[in-house]
């Protein structure tokens, strides 16, 4: 009964350890794909200041047709000051748009990072979990008398707890020594 409770112990320690591990690998999978959608994201990003760049382009090439139609109005501006404008707008949307990519890159940066950073607490949480309940269990197992019982049944002494044995511990001076009947020294019995 007692080699069972230990194993079943150890078993819901292994179980914990193993869900943490879990955890991980699930939060680093996420983390990856949140880095694919930041990465995807910003493609997008850069395939729109390609068409921002290109109907620029139009645009140019839409008032150097017109000018050269003779349509300028002289008195009201000229085909440079009209180029001039199209270029200064479509470099400000190009910009703004190759800020919106990196800002997307980041983003999925930063949480890919949390999100691996909380797969490592989560590992170690396992891990603290497995501990505490092996700790836990061999602490109930010990309170049970289960110690004890293991060394009757291997042979190691067939003493009840609490007993010294027979055994007397010398101290300095030669005075003698029980032995501790429960607490850190008990181990030593």
């Amino acid at each position: 009964m007692q080699t069972v409770a230990i194993a079943l112990t150890a078993a819901s320690a292994y179980s914990q350890y193993k869900q943490g591990v879990a955890q991980q690998r699930m939060m680093d999978r996420q983390a990856q794909q949140v880095e694919l959608s930041g990465r995807v994201d910003a493609l997008r990003a850069k395939e729109d200041g390609i068409a921002i760049l290109d109907n620029m382009l139009e645009q140019l090439a839409y008032s150097n047709a017109y000018a050269a139609a003779g349509s300028v109005d002289p008195f009201s501006g000229s085909k440079l000051g009209l180029g001039l404008s199209l270029q200064a707008k479509g470099i400000r949307e190009y910009k703004t748009n190759d800020f919106n990519r990196q800002i997307a890159l980041d983003m999925s940066r930063q949480q890919a990072e949390l999100l691996r950073y909380e797969g490592k607490l989560a590992k170690r949480a396992g891990i603290t979990n497995a501990l505490t309940t092996m700790g836990m269990g061999l602490y109930g197992f010990e309170r049970a008398g289960g110690f004890t019982q293991m060394s009757k049944d291997f042979g190691f002494g067939g003493t009840t707890p609490g007993s010294t044995g027979g055994r007397t511990i010398v101290g300095s001076g030669g005075t003698q020594v029980q032995p501790a009947q429960r607490g850190f020294l008990s181990i030593f019995r």
